[in-house]
């Protein structure tokens, strides 16, 4: 089936360092700004601990969201903020050198003057909005079930989603409409909107870095991305993710004229395809109620051995009465999408925030 793909690609959030002596303080600088907090730190003076106020935040909320810590001893900063919210509400951006010159601007206004050149790109996320077919919160679920041996992040920045990818790289997708509209934020997205992140963290800057410049994540260089390159290098992540779950999306949820008569033969398959972690997809896939029916439990646990000589019988006879438990959790997750089967949320999701 194909689906809708009008979707907005957009810088969603920035992180950027400046490094030491990057931050020269002006005479207008007035710390006792409404804008400003101090952050206290204990420092040892003469064998005491003592508090000092050697670094101080600024927060503007009505302007980009910005968030900057900045140290006044060694003049460097961390600073972060939301390019969407210097140009308008809630419509996704790429005017990357248009949001920088706003930061540098509001900065200079309060009084600190920032070097461009010792700026250094440490995080930012890109940003795919979509309305789906239906509610995205539907999707969450689906995604967290067959993109698994993907999911190795458990962190998630928001509880009606799923975080997809690493340390260094990932995905997070959630519903959009709703998050706004929990925040009591007045907005025109399509109810059934979705937000797909692509997330480059600050582990993975030397691979990410080196999609833009000379592969130090200079501003100079991230400002030089139009709206081509970024959706290029969005979709240079996602085909990695895509890849992954055609996998599963391929085996699916057999059917009985899909399935090969010969469950030797077919956990052979899984193996080819998963490698280690082939047994996890075989059993979700084909559900181990009905694994015990066809074959019984030890017979495949004799099988599985013979194919995976790392297994032995009293481990995966143990991991069996687990997964035991785990499958019936599992039929009731298929339970709750009796009309659509939760493969074609996924389906979906791929079409979507591919295009």
């Amino acid at each position: 089936m194909k689906y809708g793909n009008s979707s907005t690609i957009g810088v969603d959030k920035v992180w950027m360092r400046v490094q030491a002596d990057g931050v020269k303080v002006g005479q207008r600088f007035n710390e006792d700004d409404e804008n400003w907090d101090a952050l206290w730190q204990s420092k040892k003076i003469d064998g005491v601990y003592q508090p000092i106020k050697n670094k101080i935040r600024f927060e503007d909320k009505g302007q980009g969201h910005l968030i900057a810590d900045v140290n006044l001893f060694t003049r460097d900063a961390l600073v972060q903020f939301n390019p969407t919210h210097f140009f308008g509400e809630y419509e996704l951006t790429t005017n990357v050198a248009g949001a920088f010159d706003s930061v540098f601007d509001l900065m200079a206004s309060k009084g600190l003057e920032i070097d461009r050149d010792a700026c250094l790109i440490t995080r930012f996320d890109l940003a795919k909005d979509s309305a789906l077919t239906e509610n995205p919160s539907k999707f969450v679920t689906p995604l967290a079930m067959y993109l698994a041996a993907n999911r190795e992040s458990t962190r998630l920045e928001h509880a009606d989603g799923v975080t997809l990818g690493n340390g260094s790289n990932q995905f997070g997708f959630y519903n959009r409409s709703l998050h706004l509209s929990n925040l009591k934020i007045n907005h025109s997205l399509h109810p059934n909107t979705g937000r797909n992140e692509l997330r480059c963290l600050s582990k993975g800057r030397r691979t990410w870095a080196k999609k833009f410049g000379d592969g130090d994540a200079s501003i100079n260089d991230f400002c030089k991305l139009n709206r081509d390159a970024l959706s290029e290098m969005y979709l240079d992540h996602f085909k990695t993710l895509s890849t992954l779950a055609n996998e599963s999306i391929k085996i699916g949820i057999p059917h009985d004229n899909e399935m090969a008569s010969d469950v030797y033969s077919e956990m052979l398959y899984f193996q080819s395809i998963h490698g280690a972690s082939w047994m996890n997809h075989y059993l979700i896939a084909n559900g181990i109620q009905a694994i015990a029916d066809k074959v019984g439990l030890s017979y495949f646990i004799d099988m599985a051995c013979e194919i995976d000589s790392q297994k032995t019988k009293k481990s995966l006879t143990h991991r069996m009465k687990i997964k035991t438990a785990a499958a019936i959790e599992l039929n009731r997750i298929k339970e709750r999408f009796a009309i659509r089967q939760p493969i074609s949320y996924v389906d979906e999701y791929l079409q979507t925030f591919a295009a």
